[in-house]
């Protein structure tokens, strides 16, 4: 049909997480227990500082002096002041005018993408469905940076199969699905890959809060000559727990130009005629989540995270399996029995264990032969998961890591 874009036509049926959500559902439904560890959602309630601070700004906003209406399409001040600080304690200089808020990484990534005409679009796999179901849509060409135990799955520009030229480059760290962070080096050889053939740099941080080593940069922008070629994507999701109250930052150096435009004026006023802002209550909470006790809040809880991602990537090792992940990441990436498929290991971990995971192939084609299970548990569910995990395993054929 030439009425639809036929972007769509290159899509799965369903979104791989919404498609996993419908069988656990169909278990839960007949009475079935499940531990769901599929996905990057927040299992923990708002902590008390960021709470207080959306309680008090709605009440502020039923007041004739407090009310607001529309907010600004970029962020207010107080937000930009707060991320600007949070950059400052990672040693990195951002601008207040080279910040702008948005309702998540999910959706300022992908709208991103809007940006640019005919360029070509590496990406990660395996990575984030989101990166390749926006090419599809946006009708860009996507070429595949293939991630493996080879290289670490951190691919540096020498994975690269074919020349590039002005190209937009996603790089995601720490890694989704795979757990793993870009050391210093490499993200450096990607800047200056960048700066060479006149590319631009979409870096993910969605996750930097997990980063437990120091020698590990949290911003892209602690690479030397980064401001040159890389925007930034942030997120309150996966570091204070705001998947239900949405709020991002994107990262635009004020100088930054790709193909002769300026990415941040570009980015403006595409979000001035597509975005309306994010509600002012939610930025207060934000805001609040960046103060002094919100961090304290978080980090207590990001850590209970990071560590069910450890100790999940400490049973696998203990059994030979071999994996990636869990020290830097909440996400644990583990190699499939031999000869089984992702889509195989997951269903009968469902289905025989009651342990809901996600197949590798929802990461891209090289993510055949993985699963990926999250951190995102209570603790005390730990001990049962693990649990059900070494009866399936121990009734499985087994793995035997160098055989994979």
């Amino acid at each position: 049909m030439k009425t639809i874009n036929k972007g769509f036509r290159k899509l799965g049926r369903d979104y791989i997480f919404e498609e996993i959500g419908k069988k656990a559902e169909e278990k839960e439904n007949r009475g079935e227990e499940l531990i769901r560890v599929s996905t990057g959602d927040a299992v923990f309630p708002l902590g008390k500082t960021v709470t207080e601070a959306l309680v008090s700004a709605a009440a502020e906003t039923g007041t004739d002096e407090g009310f607001r209406g529309y907010p600004p399409v970029s962020g207010y001040g107080f937000l930009k002041c707060a991320i600007r600080r949070k950059y400052l304690g990672l040693r990195v200089e951002v601008k207040e005018n080279e910040i702008y808020v948005g309702n998540g990484t999910k959706s300022d990534i992908s709208g991103f993408f809007d940006l640019f005409g005919s360029a070509s679009v590496i990406v990660p796999d395996p990575g984030y469905p989101v990166y390749g179901d926006s090419c599809a849509i946006s009708g860009l060409k996507a070429e595949l940076l293939k991630g493996s135990f080879e290289n670490g799955f951190l691919p540096a520009p020498c994975d690269l199969k074919t020349p590039v030229r002005k190209a937009v480059i996603i790089l995601c760290s720490p890694a989704n699905p795979t757990g793993e962070a870009y050391p210093e080096e490499v993200l450096r050889s990607w800047v200056l890959f960048a700066i060479r053939t006149r590319s631009v740099i979409l870096f993910d941080a969605a996750y930097e809060a997990y980063i437990k080593d120091s020698t590990i940069p949290r911003s892209i922008y602690a690479v030397e000559g980064a401001s040159l070629c890389a925007v930034e994507f942030g997120s309150f999701s996966k570091s204070a727990g705001f998947t239900g109250l949405r709020c991002s930052y994107t990262i635009i150096p004020e100088n930054l130009r790709f193909g002769g435009e300026n990415l941040g004026k570009l980015w403006a006023r595409r979000q001035s005629s597509k975005f309306n802002g994010v509600p002012y209550i939610v930025q207060k909470a934000a805001e609040a989540a960046l103060s002094p006790e919100g961090r304290k809040e978080s980090e207590a809880v990001v850590g209970i995270y990071g560590n069910n991602a450890f100790e999940l990537r400490k049973a696998f090792l203990n059994r030979g399996i071999r994996c990636c992940g869990g020290v830097n990441s909440p996400y644990v990436w583990v190699a499939c029995p031999k000869n089984a498929t992702s889509a195989r290991t997951a269903d009968d971990l469902l289905n025989r264990a009651g342990v809901v995971v996600t197949p590798g192939t929802g990461f891209g084609k090289n993510g055949e032969g993985f699963i990926r299970l999250s951190g995102f548990l209570k603790p005390e569910k730990l001990p049962e998961l693990l649990g059900r995990l070494n009866s399936f395993y121990d009734r499985s054929c087994g793995f035997i890591g160098e055989d994979l």
